[in-house]
């Protein structure tokens, strides 16, 4: 992908449901792999719409939550 095939691309990105950050999601892009696929796989959770991409900070914060048994951001 070419710088501005990235820039553009960047343009249409989805939010982050938590946070309202764009997300960079490496398959939406046309690419193999995203970066969230070296993270350990989020528990099914009904506050998140079906399909939603968090960003980096936001997963690692409901990974964390989901190790000690919490749910959510307002859990966390």
């Amino acid at each position: 992908m070419s710088d501005a095939d990235a820039r553009r691309a960047e343009g249409t990105l989805p939010r982050c449901p938590d946070c309202g950050a764009p997300v960079r999601c490496g398959l939406r892009l046309g690419e193999e792999r995203c970066w969230c696929m070296a993270h350990p796989p989020l528990a099914p959770d009904p506050t998140l719409p079906e399909g939603a991409c968090l960003c980096e900070a936001c997963l690692t914060r409901r990974l964390e939550a989901q190790a000690r048994g919490s749910r959510g951001p307002k859990d966390s």
